[in-house]
């Protein structure tokens, strides 16, 4: 079974318009987006910063999205 956990976070209005207009592109909803973008950007810094173990647990936001 797979472990989710809910965390809030307070985003400029200008980011969070951002992930609308991506959110409408890819016609996703706006967790999926940021669940992708998120995802995305850890594991860039995994690769900037090797060595680091660990796990991101966020196998459905790049699977949501095409």
């Amino acid at each position: 079974m797979r472990r989710e956990k809910l965390i809030a976070a307070r985003l400029l209005e200008s980011l969070v318009a951002d992930l609308r207009k991506i959110e409408r592109e890819e016609q996703s909803d706006i967790s999926t987006v940021v669940r992708k973008l998120l995802h995305k950007a850890v594991s860039e810094w995994k690769k900037e910063h090797k060595g680091f173990e660990g796990s991101t647990g966020l196998g459905r936001g790049t699977s949501d999205m095409r």
